[in-house]
């Protein structure tokens, strides 16, 4: 057994493991053998604990110099440097190395140098185009990485950072050029973004640094590319995730700059050629443009709760609201499309530099003048906000005149007999438009409470309590897992609270709202057309899905808007649609998808006109399988079918949509759809037609004949929400570019990585299966 001399010569050597028994740490540094003083195993270690002699090593300019060097000025990577980089990774113990190193400007260039030798014709103006550097090796980017986080970990050397980068605004646009690769994306969000809450202070002057390097103008332009030889699919994917982290988090100074681009943006979704592989670039234009429209509708709805009392107290005239609604309705029953692009560059372009108080050169055209604006409203803080947002958000509406040409090309584009991916995601995009009501009432309820609505319900689920914590933001317009759900969000959230303010009588509408874009949709009649493809598609039931998340969620408008008012069932040929698939229906015959999507929409139109959330009549029904297996529908309060409804009319209910309950009880083809579907299946709680809860009730069922005296337990699976937006429909059908069989799932996870062999070859060829007749 070793003693104590003999252990620690032996952990000596096993530490330094030089070829040299007389070399230490101590020796390397005298002799300033930087190279070999890398090659220590434990450098990293001593490092983090702080050793005087190493901390004091490391901190003169020359040995960064040469350290810097290693990593950023050779042509391959090695041993020495990748452990070079580790000393980076070292952030929070390089507290009294990184002010010397953000002190010297000759320092800092190294590293941005090494990215600005890969770009070629890199020039400075603020509205000059940027093209993507060429690759540089992985090893720069991993240190560049690593070193910017070191700097950026102490607040104190964010502005000195900044300073170096103003007077070097090529640097700062070289760092953006090299977004096509993730570790300068990540570098690139924590100097944006992430310093908004470690150093306030710096917000101003980061964003001055932003607007004058054209960055929000930049990632824009690679957004709204769809030349893959010029643009690649990484520096898309790149610019959608900073883009959208600006936004939901509501980064100063930079956030309206994007929201003046929210036209520019909506304009490449709906007119752009796309075709064959660009069409994967899609979904990311389309979640900015998506997450803008959320936060505008979101944080001024947010507003106008949080100074309801003033605002009602100002006991603004009636006139003076239905005025305002007559401008937004005007906006809406626009039928041109104005040049948005065009526009909004000049108006973006003239106020380059607004967060530095500097003018912008450029005057907007006489021609382009005319913008959308609101009477104000006479209270100081919405008036502000309308100001910014009512423009954006109304040319967005007016730019929707394109959607119907949007689809058939599309459709068109598509081979014939299937649908497309381009079609889909534009349906998709229409779906999660409608579910910010959701993004309203989920923020509305945490303001309220402090509680994050989705946590809480998970912990229900598990019987526990859920605490405070932060509310997720980046979760916004997300499609409900369930294909019976309405709006969504929580429904402690009165759903009337999404759309307007009141109290004693006296009501005061919001103006910017979801419900404007579902009268959009209503004048352009994207529901009726959405509606022919349940004929088209009878067997595709992700494309179902994504419709029904369109329609129920206009639906549940029935009660709160009377514009929106029966449209579906008034005008649309969804209730006869549905009596035809009846007329050749037979009980030995095996539903097709668009029947089973049928009965669940009907289940929910039930639920609907009694005015029940989507969580009350969940919970009504797990409590039903659960402990009343021999109860019949009709005692429930969520109707089953059509004579279950109108027993609750006769039964004096006050809290009901009397205009649909009676439309839903007199109508033939639904009576007729209810008496052949619904009312033979009265036995079983489908209170949503869901496929997964029969099943769960046919297994409780089971039991409960097994087990002894009756008793028997039964469980709901229940699917988790997506991580991130972008693909939350795919995250949900990974097999949704198949056929039915087993084994064939295409998952667009990992897409960035695999982008080469996708858009190197034919997008048809990779989704061959999809949606054909």
């Amino acid at each position: 057994m070793l003693g104590q001399g003999g252990m620690s010569q032996a952990l000596y050597w096993s530490i330094y493991d030089q070829s040299e028994a007389e070399t230490s740490i101590d020796q390397l540094i005298a002799t300033d053998s930087l190279e070999k003083l890398l090659e220590v195993k434990t450098l990293t270690f001593e490092l983090r604990s702080q050793s005087d002699i190493l901390i004091e090593y490391f901190s003169k300019p020359a040995t960064l110099k040469k350290l810097l060097r290693i990593v950023f000025n050779v042509k391959e990577s090695n041993e020495i440097t990748e452990r070079a980089i580790e000393v980076f990774s070292c952030a929070e113990n390089l507290k009294d190395i990184m002010p010397n190193l953000v002190a010297s400007h000759e320092l800092l260039q190294l590293p941005f140098e090494a990215l600005t030798r890969n770009i070629s014709k890199l020039t400075t103006g603020a509205t000059d185009p940027l093209l993507p550097g060429d690759l540089c090796k992985q090893f720069i980017y991993n240190g560049f990485n690593k070193l910017i986080h070191a700097i950026l970990f102490s607040p104190k050397r964010v502005l000195p950072l900044v300073e170096f980068l103003k007077s070097n605004i090529g640097y700062m646009r070289a760092w953006i050029a090299h977004t096509v690769n993730s570790c300068v994306t990540n570098s690139l969000k924590e100097f944006l973004i992430d310093t908004m809450e470690t150093c306030p202070e710096a917000c101003k002057s980061i964003a001055e640094l932003a607007m004058s390097s054209g960055a929000i103008y930049a990632l824009v332009a690679f957004l709204t590319s769809s030349d893959k030889s010029v643009i690649p699919f990484e520096c898309v994917t790149s610019a959608s995730s900073i883009l959208s982290q600006i936004l939901y988090k509501r980064v100063p100074y930079l956030y309206e700059v994007i929201i003046d681009r929210v036209p520019v943006i909506a304009e490449y979704v709906l007119s752009s050629h796309l075709h064959g592989p660009s069409l994967l670039r899609l979904p990311q234009a389309n979640d900015v443009m998506i997450c803008a429209l959320s936060s505008i509708v979101t944080t001024l709805a947010l507003k106008y709760h949080e100074l309801s009392q003033t605002i009602l107290d100002a006991k603004i005239p009636e006139e003076a609201h239905k005025k305002r609604m007559a401008e937004a309705l005007g906006y809406i029953e626009e039928v041109h499309v104005p040049k948005q692009a065009s526009c909004s560059k000049a108006k973006a372009d003239s106020k380059k530099g607004t967060a530095s108080g500097a003018t912008g050169t450029n005057s907007v055209p006489s021609s382009l003048v005319t913008e959308p604006k609101l009477t104000p409203l006479g209270v100081k803080e919405i008036d502000e906000l309308e100001a910014i947002f009512a423009p954006p958000f109304f040319r967005v509406i007016q730019l929707f005149n394109l959607l119907p040409e949007r689809l058939n090309y599309m459709m068109n584009m598509a081979p014939s007999g299937t649908l497309g991916i381009g079609c889909f995601d534009m349906i998709k995009m229409i779906g999660r438009l409608l579910a910010i009501t959701a993004d309203i009432r989920d923020q509305l309820y945490f303001k309220r409470t402090g509680i994050n609505p989705v946590q809480e319900w998970i912990a229900g689920e598990a019987n526990a309590n859920a605490s405070n914590n932060l509310f997720d933001f980046s979760r916004y317009a997300c499609l409900s897992n369930f294909a019976h759900a309405g709006a969504g969000g929580i429904f402690d959230t009165p759903f009337v609270d999404t759309i307007q303010i009141g109290s004693d009588g006296s009501v005061v509408p919001f103006v910017i709202t979801t419900s404007n874009i579902i009268l959009k949709l209503i004048n352009l009649k994207i529901p009726a057309f959405i509606i022919t493809l349940f004929k088209r598609f009878p067997e595709h039931s992700n494309l179902h899905f994504v419709i029904s998340r369109v329609l129920l969620p206009l639906v549940e408008f029935v009660n709160y808007n009377p514009k929106i008012s029966m449209h579906i069932f008034k005008e649309t040929t969804l209730l006869k649609d549905m009596h035809e698939v009846s007329s050749d229906y037979t009980v030995f015959k095996r539903r097709d998808s668009k029947l089973s999507y049928y009965i669940t929409f009907a289940r929910a139109f039930l639920r609907m006109s009694v005015k029940l959330s989507d969580e009350a009549a969940m919970e009504e029904k797990r409590k039903y399988v659960s402990n009343n297996a021999s109860a019949t529908l009709t005692t429930i309060s969520c109707p089953q079918t059509v004579p279950a409804l109108a027993t609750l009319l006769t039964e004096g209910y006050t809290d009901l949509d009397t205009e649909m309950c009676n439309f839903l009880i007199n109508n033939e083809a639904f009576k007729e759809f209810s008496k052949l579907h619904l009312e033979p299946e009265e036995s079983i709680p489908k209170t949503f037609g869901d496929a997964r809860l029969s099943s769960d009730y046919a297994e409780a069922t089971r039991q409960a004949s097994t087990a002894a005296g009756g008793a028997y337990d039964t469980t709901f699976s229940w699917t988790s929400g997506a991580d991130n937006n972008s693909d939350f429909l795919y995250s949900n059908f990974g097999n949704f570019a198949t056929s039915d069989k087993e084994n064939t799932g295409f998952s667009l996870s990992g897409l960035s990585a695999a982008v080469t062999d996708v858009e190197g070859g034919d997008i048809y060829a990779q989704f061959g299966n999809m949606w054909s007749n």
